[in-house]
């Protein structure tokens, strides 16, 4: 096994090239079960896994390493309260590493004001370093990361506020894609093209008490697949429901779930 293997390949330039030799005329026959890791997705996909890489077609398999749950999270610091606990979730990714970095010890805001907010700490400007690390030109990259932050969401009007041509910006919005930065969504019934939007990523998590509007929203959403289906309505609140809803759940018409109830035997 060689970890990290980005570093190893830019300090050796020629030892894919070498790696092809060894595979193609020493191992054939051989037992010797070689595992390539890295933590630079983009090197990765494109310098090792890419049509262009001396190893493109001798890979036998490969593993993405997804980010932890929240349920897996929550177990580095169940001490923590079910709220604070969705919270070191929603910062940290679940990524193991950021999860250490963020030195939780018994007051997550505490920890947060230290180890986020602090100028002087590692998680500060890990955003920019990671795309430093990830892509070529982190610049241009972060443009269209706070061009749609912002609420740009559709190709043209992403590439205007960025100032690039829509081609150009096509590339770099793949890339972003690829890297899991964005999330593109189109509407069911329609094929990718001007109704297509990019997304960063969003969630509503409020301190109100959700009410019957929420579910009729979801029945309207609903009604566009079928009018006359059958469907099942589940509705997460941090802040709790309405007692109007709450009755609702009692006939059966929507299934209600709190932070209790997702984090329920961690």
């Amino acid at each position: 096994m060689i970890d990290e293997y980005p570093y190893l390949a830019k300090a050796e330039k020629s030892i894919s090239s070498r790696l092809q030799h060894i595979i193609d005329h020493a191992w054939q026959e051989g037992q010797l079960y070689l595992i390539l890791c890295g933590s630079s997705m983009s090197f990765m996909e494109y310098q090792v896994l890419g049509y262009e890489s001396p190893l493109y077609g001798r890979r036998t398999a490969q593993i993405k390493v997804q980010a932890l749950t929240y349920r897996e999270t929550a177990l580095f610091h169940p001490e923590l309260s079910r709220q604070d606990q969705a919270l070191l979730y929603g910062i940290t990714g679940g990524i193991p590493h950021y999860i250490n970095k963020l030195e939780v010890e018994n007051d997550l805001d505490e920890a947060i004001l230290e180890n986020l907010f602090n100028t002087s700490s590692y998680l500060f400007e890990e955003p920019e370093n990671l795309l430093k690390q990830e892509l070529r030109e982190p610049a241009i990259y972060n443009s269209i990361i706070s061009v749609v932050a912002g609420g740009a969401s559709r190709s043209n009007e992403i590439s205007t506020k960025a100032g690039l041509e829509s081609g150009v910006c096509a590339k770099y919005l793949r890339v972003l894609l690829d890297l899991g930065i964005l999330k593109k969504e189109t509407p069911v019934m329609e094929k990718s093209g001007r109704k297509t939007i990019y997304l960063i990523g969003s969630c509503k998590y409020r301190n109100e008490k959700i009410g019957t509007e929420e579910l009729e929203l979801l029945r309207r959403y609903a009604a566009v697949f079928r009018r006359d289906g059958r469907f099942r309505y589940y509705i997460f609140s941090k802040g709790g429901f309405t007692t109007a809803l709450l009755e609702m759940e009692k006939q059966g018409e929507v299934t209600l779930l709190t932070l209790e109830d997702i984090y329920k035997n961690i």
